[in-house]
């Protein structure tokens, strides 16, 4: 009878006795123990990753999207100036969870609102947004289904991709080529003037939702990603990545406490499911961004009456 290479011949009786009967004279050979011993620990790591998303999936709440209207006005016009006057900026925020407002009480409070009052500000100009977001979004999803709904121009596009592709276990070779060809699609339906703007990835391991070992892997992985993101921006014509990856614990801490000192919570930047971000964390996302990255060109500064509709300029402090 042939028998099985990894099996070989014992001489110790009592060995004999310890095993099965037909197995009384065969053992394990030395190489197959090794490769056993070898993958066993990371099959047990992998069932207790795998049980981890499991109780992650099972217990964090599927929040609806926000409710309400998908378009509006941000209106920041400094008291006294002819900002009122000028030509509105057109922006549309798309993409995944993030930009559908998922959690949040209206899009005034979300992504859109948030991003839109920053530019009004900055710009000294009303700023009138849309909405065109989904959750669970991949890039490529939005790709297929968001592009096609932008109607006209407009100024700014909003980005907020990413987090999907890392839920899905895609590669970062995979996410690059989905998001070169989102941003391809984008340009190509908004036009040459239009300003991108990529919300960089979340620092995942902050996020409150998720066990200690799903905030480390997941915060490595969507690290990863945003080293993608930097570097499809900066291959990309007028698109410019939004860091978030430094902002770490203190900071929002010192966000929240304020001038009063107290100590932050760092959960009251979630929303409900500890997974999205809430109306602290979008509103600090858009101060760090425009305190940051974002500065008015000199052509922008100029008064511009109704009627005269040159492109809006919007300038970046740094392609990083």
């Amino acid at each position: 009878m042939l028998l099985p290479a990894c099996l070989t011949r014992r001489g110790d009786h009592k060995a004999r006795r310890s095993l099965p009967p037909k197995m009384a004279s065969w053992s394990l050979s030395p190489a197959l123990t090794a490769c056993v011993s070898t993958v066993a620990p990371f099959a047990l790591f992998g069932a207790y990753f795998l049980g981890e998303l499991a109780y992650v999936a099972a217990f964090t709440p599927r929040l609806p999207e926000a409710p309400g209207p998908t378009t509006g006005v941000a209106d920041e016009t400094k008291e006294g100036e002819e900002g009122s006057a000028r030509r509105e900026v057109s922006m549309v925020c798309v993409g995944d969870s993030v930009a559908a407002g998922c959690g949040l009480r209206s899009n005034e409070e979300a992504c859109a609102g948030a991003f839109a009052r920053g530019f009004s500000h900055a710009t000294n100009r009303r700023v009138r947004w849309e909405v065109i977001g989904r959750n669970g979004y991949t890039a490529s999803r939005c790709e297929q289904k968001h592009v096609k709904r932008i109607k006209g121009r407009p100024d700014v596009v909003v980005l907020s991709v990413g987090v999907n592709n890392l839920l899905h276990n895609h590669s970062a070779a995979t996410f690059e080529t989905e998001l070169k060809t989102l941003i391809a699609s984008l340009r190509q339906r908004c036009g040459p003037m239009c300003q991108i703007v990529l919300l960089g990835m979340p620092p995942m391991s902050m996020f409150v939702a998720l066990t200690p070992l799903l905030r480390i892997l997941m915060g490595r992985k969507a690290s990863t990603f945003n080293s993608v993101m930097e570097k499809v921006c900066r291959g990309a014509r007028e698109c410019v990545h939004a860091d978030y990856q430094d902002l770490g614990t203190l900071s929002l801490r010192e966000v929240k406490g304020g001038d009063s000192g107290e100590s932050g919570d760092v959960a009251s930047f979630f929303a409900p499911d500890g997974f999205h971000p809430g109306p602290k964390a979008l509103e600090f996302m858009a101060e760090h961004f425009f305190e940051n990255l974002y500065e008015c060109s000199s052509e922008d500064a100029a008064t511009e009456v109704v009627g005269d509709r040159p492109p809006c300029r919007l300038a970046f402090k740094s392609r990083r």
